[in-house]
């Protein structure tokens, strides 16, 4: 999006709200701190923690997935929109491109 009174490229900033399991909270910090998602909130719930955080829509692409996977299925992901903010600048690599598994040789095209 742009804005309209600047000029300048702008994107969307989600709030993401993860309710996890206590054991499974430094795993969810640990995947949000590779995305630089700045934490907003962590509340102790018993034995389920509610993490808070701001990131950008185009990051949040495959995360809900790759948390219920690493957590065992015990993560509730839920995301709002938040604001219009302008890029950061920078620039997040997501290694997690799958595997491929073959019983042929060949070439491959990737």
């Amino acid at each position: 999006m742009t804005d309209p009174k600047t000029g300048k490229e702008l994107e969307p900033i989600e709030e993401v709200t993860i309710d996890v399991d206590l054991v499974h909270a430094g795993t969810v910090i640990e995947r949000l701190n590779i995305l630089r998602a700045p934490m907003l909130e962590y509340k102790e719930m018993g034995d389920r923690v509610r993490l808070v955080f701001d990131v950008p829509s185009r990051l949040l692409l495959g995360v809900r997935s790759v948390l219920r996977s690493e957590t065992s299925g015990s993560a509730v992901v839920n995301a709002i929109f938040k604001a219009y903010v302008p890029p950061d600048g920078s620039h997040v690599e997501i290694n997690d491109r799958g595997k491929l598994v073959s019983m042929e040789t060949g070439p491959c095209s990737g």
